[in-house]
């Protein structure tokens, strides 16, 4: 039951006990129902006072009641409409997971090498992204690098258009029937996260690139509102290939999982949450640190190296001695560039209005100071991801 039903039947019941307790009062005390010392009762009196308690006090409180009963309907009813809602909302979810599933085994890839190896499914998947790694530059400036990317993944999606087409509008309709299903906000986000818990990053590679195609751009409203890329690995991209090609597996997890924590430690201080998310720690040659200005219009990470202490490969931090520090200014350029623009499709944050500077100092105590900014010159408050699903 709402609040404002229980409010007015509470104010219903009030009154009448009110106007019932007056007309005990003035029958008592000024009609007087007893006659001598007998205390026989004055029957027109009381037949009186009968009278007004139930025509008056009596049909009020019939009107409370008859509203509770409209009210408990009324409730009863709703929660019909939310059981059916939400079971049409499955059966449409789960079939269509199930199309969705057999697209995705469909997925062949056969090795070049002539040896008749395949790989099928999701593994044909994370075939394609390597294969679109190795052959992709990079020598290029980020706008440029942008572009070969995109013009890459397109020339991949008309070579495998068929399968890929299909593809992404089963999962583009599985989007739409949750946001236009009339459930819960809190059940759609679960049917999301069910979803979004189902890609593999060669899946959120390959979602990404497509949106920001042609082809892809109504797709591009559900993947911000719903946070579909959020566990993309940021060194998986193309545009990031300058860096992971140097990395071992090892060193590719740990850097992927300290730019994952720096974003999410964005994503906190710029949303004011007082918790901190603890991924990112400070080790003995190694410190990263964000700082955002009160408007959070200003986002800074500075990287300090402390080149007296010496390089540890099982240090968190030991993919950083991979590069120098021109390259890591370099990689948080590109980071940042990436997920306040790039990754939401230019939809959050208005790039004239974005200005990035990234310096480096050379302490006399032989330290690195490597510091990248972004900042809204008309001082708007700088915005990583859409608030609807975290």
């Amino acid at each position: 039951m709402r609040k404002y039903q229980k409010t007015i039947i509470g104010i219903g019941i009030i009154i009448s006990l009110i106007c019932s307790l007056v007309m005990i009062y003035l029958f008592l005390y000024h009609k007087r129902p007893f006659v001598g010392w007998d205390f026989m009762l004055d029957t027109e009196a009381v037949g009186q006072y009968g009278d007004f308690m139930g025509g008056v006090v009596g049909t009020f409180l019939s009107v409370v009641l008859l509203f509770f009963t409209f009210s408990l309907q009324r409730e009863d009813s709703d929660n019909n409409v939310q059981v059916y809602n939400n079971q049409q909302l499955n059966d449409e979810f789960f079939h269509l997971m199930g199309l969705y599933k057999d697209i995705v085994s469909q997925f062949l890839y056969v090795d070049a090498d002539g040896s008749g190896e395949y790989h099928e499914g999701k593994d044909a998947l994370k075939k394609f992204v390597e294969i679109l790694n190795i052959e992709f530059p990079t020598d290029l400036s980020m706008s440029v690098r942008r572009k070969k990317a995109i013009a890459t993944f397109q020339n991949f999606y008309s070579q495998n258009n068929e399968l890929l087409s299909i593809y992404f509008r089963t999962l583009y309709r599985i989007c739409q029937i949750i946001d236009n299903s009339k459930c819960a906000e809190i059940k759609k986000v679960e049917y999301i996260k069910i979803l979004r818990a189902q890609f593999t990053n060669a899946e959120l590679f390959f979602l990404r690139y497509n949106a920001m195609n042609v082809f892809g751009v109504k797709f591009r409203d559900y993947i911000n509102k719903y946070n579909l890329l959020k566990h993309v690995l940021p060194l998986s991209l193309l545009e990031f290939k300058e860096w992971h090609e140097h990395l071992n597996s090892t060193n590719f997890s740990k850097a992927n999982y300290t730019l994952q924590s720096l974003k999410r430690e964005l994503r906190y201080n710029l949303e004011g949450r007082k918790e901190a998310f603890g991924g990112l720690i400070s080790t003995k040659r190694y410190s990263v640190v964000i700082n955002v200005n009160n408007l959070k219009s200003l986002v800074e990470i500075t990287i300090v190296r402390d080149n007296n202490i010496a390089k540890n490969t099982e240090s968190f931090y030991s993919w950083m001695d991979v590069f120098s520090a021109e390259d890591l200014e370099k990689l948080l350029f590109f980071f940042l560039y990436e997920n306040f623009v790039i990754s939401n499709f230019n939809c959050y944050n208005v790039r004239r209005w974005l200005k990035f500077n990234y310096n480096i100092i050379s302490s006399a105590d032989n330290k690195d100071i490597i510091t990248v900014t972004v900042e809204n010159k008309l001082n708007h408050p700088l915005i990583l991801s859409y608030k609807y699903v975290q």
